[in-house]
């Protein structure tokens, strides 16, 4: 999708660079940060592009370094966390309008921290 500087895409933008600054503090979910780290994903070049708070554990869709999208499921209580890598293509094929656009502003963003 074609970013063309929207009011909308500098909303998403913000959103993003927010929920990554919890993220590498771990304010957000702990567990998160916990399980990014411990899978050899970089905390500060990751994006949350998707929070489902389930009754018994949290659904979390991570754009992470180098382009990679996970599915991770951090359960509440006592159980494993599951992560799962989803097929960029395909998931940008059939999410939402909002995701899609989402979705490139995170790319975007992920390459401007490839360049530093």
């Amino acid at each position: 999708m074609k970013l063309i500087g929207s009011r909308q895409e500098q909303q998403l933008r913000g959103e993003l660079l927010r929920s990554n600054r919890a993220l590498k503090s771990g304010l957000g979910n702990p567990g998160l940060l916990r399980v990014l780290k411990e899978s050899s994903h970089d905390p500060e070049k990751s994006y949350v592009l998707n929070w489902i708070p389930e009754q018994g554990e949290d659904i979390y869709t991570v754009l992470v370094f180098p382009g990679n999208l996970m599915e991770i499921e951090i359960p509440r209580g006592s159980g494993s966390v599951e992560m799962r890598e989803l097929d960029l293509r395909n998931y940008a094929e059939k999410c939402s309008r909002i995701n899609k656009l989402k979705l490139s502003v995170a790319l975007q963003l992920m390459e401007r921290k490839k360049a530093d």
